[in-house]
Parts: structure tokens; sequence; C-alpha cells
């Protein structure tokens, strides 16, 4: 359900239109597609995350759902109608939808509505068929917090998820083992910024930022800091900058990043730094 997931199948799905044009399959309505009823149970998770993956945007708040069959194309859709009125959220679940073209890669079918950003608490009803499950979605400045009510099909992924702070920014590292130090030194570079404070999420619920690097022969936990001022955060990428260009150099396995909480990102290996990482 991560934005990954869909961006993995974007590019399938564009391979396969300019490359495999013999993968598409046919169906039987009249855009080539089929539907079918939903069977098990759906996960869900209600989180703080941004509309297109790679655009820098203020965070919303988004229902993401997936089943729990997983089906031989990984493009297949949750079909719904999604009412808000009065502190009610009404889903109504009405089948899974198989479009003509398929990317032939395992998965659950999946959806993700966006939501209302206000703080209040909200009745979230879902109904699949006869059967209705409750649940409340209290939403604050900064959580996300699901409490069942009445649950049967419905399987909540996360009961409390945390938003990203306004004015901060995540700090993820990963390098070699011999370059390991790199981390807490591009840290240390960072006190040339008084507006910067470092901070912690509690240890239950969901991060909202990357909570470590991956990929990498050392990974870190991911800091974080809140700034004063959006130019702050630009100073940030200033100082990586320069730290890529005099210590990272042209050392190899080794990325640093900060994205903050509007999604824009500096990453040492476009300003300088390793090209293969």
């Amino acid at each position: 359900m991560s934005g990954r997931h869909v961006s993995f199948c974007a590019l399938i799905l564009l391979l396969l239109v300019m490359v495999v044009p013999g993968c598409l399959v046919g169906g039987d309505d009249p855009n080539g597609g089929r539907t079918e009823a939903i069977e098990g149970d759906i996960q869900f998770e209600v989180i703080e995350t941004h509309a297109n993956f790679g655009a820098v945007s203020d965070p919303v708040i988004a229902l993401r759902m997936a089943t729990e069959e997983i089906y031989p194309c990984c493009n297949y859709s949750i079909v719904n109608d999604v009412h808000i009125e009065s502190g009610t959220i009404d889903v109504d679940l009405l089948h899974i939808y198989m479009p003509s073209i398929c990317l032939t890669a395992l998965g659950p079918a999946t959806h993700t509505e966006f939501l209302e950003n206000a703080a209040g608490t909200y009745d979230l009803i879902f109904t699949n068929g006869s059967a209705t499950d409750r649940f409340q979605l209290t939403v604050t400045d900064s959580s996300v917090q699901v409490t069942e009510e009445a649950a049967g099909f419905m399987q909540p992924l996360e009961t409390l998820a945390w938003r990203r702070p306004v004015q901060s920014f995540a700090c993820i590292c990963g390098t070699t083992v011999e370059t390991a130090w790199m981390c807490d030194a591009f840290i240390d570079s960072l006190d040339a910024l008084p507006a910067l404070a470092e901070f912690s999420f509690p240890d239950s619920g969901l991060i909202p930022y990357p909570d470590s690097s991956s990929g990498y022969y050392h990974n870190t936990p991911s800091r974080y800091f809140r700034y004063a001022a959006e130019a702050d955060f630009d100073s940030a990428g200033a100082i990586l900058a320069r730290f890529t260009r005099d210590v990272i150099a042209d050392q190899v396995g080794v990325n640093i990043s900060i994205t903050n909480w509007r999604n824009k990102g500096y990453l040492s290996w476009m300003l300088g730094g390793d090209p293969d990482q």
C-alpha cells in the first residue's frame, strides 16, 4: 500500500505499454476490465502522507486499504463510494476492479482515499453488502488514532499514527561500515544552524518519516529536527551540499538525505555524492 508500491506498478504499466503490448488482456465490460465480489478481510490504515509521492506539497490525511487476498496482477483496485458529512465517514465497499492491463506482479487490490485534514472525532463506517464495521477516528494536530467499535472484515494495520510536525525534517543516513562515522559527522555539522532543535517521536505509533536508512552496509536510525523558518531547511540543504563536496566526495556506498514535512528533500548523491545509491 505504500507510494513505492504504486510507483512500481506505474513503471511496469509504462513498460508494458511501450515494450510488451502483448501482455494486455481483455475483459467483459466496455473498457475491457472485469469486476468481482470482495472476498475476505481488508486491511486499512489512516495516516498522514502526500497526495503525489514525488511532489512538494502540504501533507494530507489518507485512508489506505488493501485486500488480504493476493491477486496475480498488482494493479487491481477496491471500488467504493465514500461520503463525508457531519463528523461521519461512510465507506461503501462495492467490488474489486480488474482492468484490461495486467501488471504481472503479485499483490493485493488497493485503494487510497484522501480525507479531511481537520482535527476532530469522526465515525468511520465501512459497509460490505449486509456487513458493517464501525470505528472511531480521532484526528489531532499531532496524531491520527483509530479505535475499534464493531469490527469484522476490516483489520486496522495501525491504530496510532503520528503526523509530521510543521517545519520539521528527517535526516536519513546510509553508509559503508568504514564510513559509518559520516552520519554523526553530518549531524554535528548542523550545529551551525542554531534554529534547529532535535526531537524524537514516541516509542509507540507509526512514524510518518522513514525510521532508518535501508539497503546499505551500515544503516542508522533517522534523526528528526524542527526549524524556525523554511529558509532554515534550505540552509541545512546547503550544509549537506558542502558536506557532500568536502567529506563524502567520491566515496562509494554513502548517501545522506534530508526530507521535510512538505516532502521537499536534498540528497547527497544528487548534490555530487555517489550516483549509484
